[in-house]
């Protein structure tokens, strides 16, 4: 018993000592702030834009970054925006010169997407460009990030992670996986090798097989997922650090000017390269409400419920919990789980000498797992129950898929109220909404259901007062507190995209 305890102390320290430098190594430099310089008007000469979305984000892009360098072709002579009255939202734009030698990969997608969107016009509106690949917008903003990335370890001032670390680490890894899996369930059961060997039995034997091979399995699984989170991305050269914490000096300049926020798109030809750098650098608000050249994004949706845009990150719900059940449904699901895990451990005590102990140790422990899992959920169901949420934001976003924001908006006139989805439960029909309440910059999915004659209802650019249960995610009320229009402006040039395309046919 003592050998057995000393081995599990022993793996457990090993196992902490990995995990915690594999974290140090790989993810903490990535990391590591950014000290910026003086607060200066003067724009360093070298990267575009969205290198620079690159580098003051520690080498990820935003969704700032292509906005950014759709502006800077404009100030570069490249393409050219015309506004026609006051609404900032009636932007046209069109390809200026077809001169492309120069331009970087992702310069030239965004070229091409312009182009691709006026199709045989020659303006084209700039809510149309954003609506522009709208199905597979985020497969486009990837490879942007991707040829971002790499103009930026072909400038010096990024380069990839140090491959020969990582290799190490998941060698480190997997040995570890393989002599854990070989020790654990030995020193957990207690089976150990020689005479002993043969008291534990042909069904013993295969069951301990079985959790060693699973054991291994599940760790080498682990180790691979947490080397590729700590060495994903590139990391910032000595330069590229410098140029960064430059650019945030700039930034510190720009913020300073608090009319560089409501700037339209249009007003490039006063601005210059300071609007497009502002834009990369995320400090025109009006800009990036009008331009989103992400969309298709389903993790980032914009709010205006605190009076300037901000992006929202959605957190979309795991499997189970992610369909919405209500609390209610949540308990009776756990007590069934309860009833079967009990029928299973009733049987294997009864089959307890034929199986062997190693088996029913394992089979013991599942159900142990089975029944924790099924009384976690019924805890916190019952919690939701006992002490329901109330909030009050915007609408951010209506669907009527979770996983499919703007789906059921292409090709359908912004009239048209959308469809709902049925579900078999007693018929009744749900749909999914994301709140900004703006305290914080995610928020969660919601699950709306109600009975046919008792609607509940709510559109995109409303304020709503919701009543909720917060771990379930399902709204018990909502009530229209101040309604707005009943899809987004986005919509709108959609449906008239699609109302044109079917008077030219």
């Amino acid at each position: 018993m003592q050998t057995q305890r000393t081995t599990i102390m022993v793996l457990g320290a090993v196992w902490a000592v990995y995990l915690l430098g594999g974290w140090l190594v790989g993810a903490v430099p990535r990391w590591r702030p950014i000290r910026a310089e003086p607060a200066t008007p003067n724009l360093p000469a070298g990267p575009p834009p969205a290198v620079v979305n690159y580098l003051i984000h520690h080498g990820t892009t935003t969704a700032d970054a292509p906005i950014g360098t759709l502006i800077d072709l404009a100030a570069r002579g490249h393409l050219e925006f015309y506004q026609p009255g006051s609404d900032s939202e009636q932007v046209m734009i069109r390809e200026r010169s077809r001169d492309r030698g120069h331009l970087t990969p992702y310069e030239r997608s965004v070229m091409n997407r312009v182009v691709e969107a006026a199709g045989e016009d020659d303006w084209v509106p700039l809510a149309d460009l954003s609506v522009h690949y709208a199905e597979h917008g985020y497969l486009w903003s990837v490879q942007f990030g991707r040829d971002v990335a790499a103009d930026a370890r072909q400038r010096g001032l990024a380069v990839a992670r140090d491959g020969g670390a990582q290799a190490m680490s998941v060698a480190i890894g997997i040995l570890l996986s393989l002599v854990t899996g070989c020790l654990m369930p030995a020193s957990v059961v207690g089976v150990v090798a020689g005479p002993d060997a043969e008291q534990v039995g042909a069904a013993g034997g295969i069951a301990f097989l079985a959790g060693t091979g699973l054991s291994m399995l599940l760790l080498i699984t682990a180790c691979l997922y947490l080397n590729i989170r700590w060495y994903s991305g590139e990391r910032l050269t000595k330069p590229g650090r410098a140029v960064a914490a430059q650019w945030l000096g700039v930034a510190h300049w720009l913020r300073a000017h608090k009319g560089l926020a409501d700037l339209p798109t249009a007003s490039v030809t006063v601005w210059d390269r300071y609007l497009a750098y502002g834009a990369a650098l995320g400090l025109t608000s009006v800009v990036s409400d009008v331009v989103d050249l992400t969309v298709g994004d389903r993790t980032t949706l914009w709010s205006t419920y605190t009076g300037t845009p901000r992006p929202i990150r959605v957190r979309y719900r795991r499997r189970g919990r992610g369909i919405g059940y209500p609390p209610s449904a949540v308990i009776v699901f756990g007590l069934f789980w309860l009833a079967a895990v009990a029928g299973g451990a009733y049987t294997v005590a009864r089959w307890h000498e034929r199986i062997g102990p190693l088996a029913s140790a394992a089979l013991a422990l599942l159900s142990a797992l089975l029944a924790g899992r099924a009384l976690y959920r019924i805890a916190r169901a019952l919690l939701d129950l006992v002490r329901p949420i109330e909030m009050t934001g915007l609408v951010v976003s209506r669907s009527t898929f979770p996983w499919n924001i703007y789906l059921e908006e292409m090709g359908r006139d912004a009239d048209t109220p959308p469809p709902f989805f049925s579900t078999p439960m007693s018929g009744q029909l749900r749909y999914y909404l994301v709140v900004d309440d703006g305290r914080a910059d995610a928020a969660p999915l919601w699950t709306v259901r109600f009975a046919s004659g008792h609607p509940r209802e709510c559109h995109e650019g409303d304020i709503v007062r919701l009543s909720g249960y917060r771990w379930c995610r399902t709204v018990r009320d909502i009530t229209v507190l101040t309604p707005g229009p009943r899809s987004r402006s986005r919509s709108k040039h959609v449906a008239a995209r699609g109302r044109r395309a079917r008077n030219r046919a």
